[in-house]
């Protein structure tokens, strides 16, 4: 018997291994294991602003590009990552982020129900990753 899901906010299957390699292929501009995935022009949409910043609590200094949050140059978004670093997360916390600058890729894999108005998780994840591989 399959199961099935109704929900809006969940239910993308895959393993931890899965999300990585996206993750990298976005990094290596949509390119894996010597495997063009997306084309460049594709991955540079992605990051290309296509809505300016939404006041929203969890996307202070980023604007929309597709499918994605992306740090503005000037963002202020509590977040130690260089400008163009490029994400998102999921409803239970399963969070990404990609900067292209520092070469590296920060993902966070839980099953906690988000709330936009507690960053903490994420944001003290994201920062100590960051500090652990300083200068």
């Amino acid at each position: 018997m399959n199961p099935r899901f109704l929900s809006a906010d969940g239910n993308l299957l895959g393993t931890a291994m899965d999300y990585l390699r996206f993750c990298q292929m976005l990094l290596n501009d949509g390119e894996l294991d010597g495997t063009r995935v997306l084309s460049r022009k594709s991955v540079k949409l992605m990051m290309a602003n296509q809505v300016d910043a939404i006041p929203l609590p969890f996307l202070p200094g980023q604007y929309f590009g597709l499918g994605v949050a992306v740090r503005k140059a000037d963002g202020q978004a509590g977040l130690l990552e260089s400008p163009g670093t490029f994400g998102w997360s999921g409803r239970y916390n399963t969070y990404f982020r990609v900067d292209p600058l520092e070469k590296l890729v920060v993902l966070l894999l839980t099953q906690l129900a988000f709330s936009p108005f507690d960053l903490e998780l994420q944001y003290g994840f994201h920062n100590t990753a960051m500090q652990a591989v300083g200068d």
